[in-house]
């Protein structure tokens, strides 16, 4: 069983490491933006974008990765650990009610009085 303290590690270590990795998308954006722009502009097509599509894409999606990683990781960690179990008695998996300090059917002391 898994209480809410592990959930709550699980789902913390989840985000840290997605947005550590997330950390790797600038580099790879910063080479094609800067390739895409010393490129063009030692060749003088700057402006054809159709041959530079490749690493304009690279750019964003290395630029864009991270922000969509810090924006929406709570919601995927949420989403990737599901909190299962965690409204039930430690000892013998009932669910817990909050309207009980004890568990129904074993009688361990649950809930906020429990420390």
């Amino acid at each position: 069983m898994l209480t809410a303290h592990d959930i709550a590690n699980k789902r913390l270590t989840f985000l840290a490491v997605l947005r550590m990795i997330s950390l790797i998308g600038p580099f790879f954006g910063i080479v094609a933006l800067l390739s895409w722009l010393f490129e063009g502009f030692m060749d003088g097509d700057f402006f054809d974008l159709s041959y530079y599509s490749g690493r304009i894409l690279t750019a964003v999606l290395g630029f864009g990765t991270p922000a969509v990683a810090w924006v929406f990781g709570p919601r995927i960690s949420r989403w990737l650990v599901p909190a299962t179990g965690a409204n039930n008695c430690p000892k013998c998996g009932q669910p817990a009610t909050e309207s009980h300090e004890r568990c129904t059917e074993c009688g361990l002391l649950i809930g906020r009085h429990a420390r």
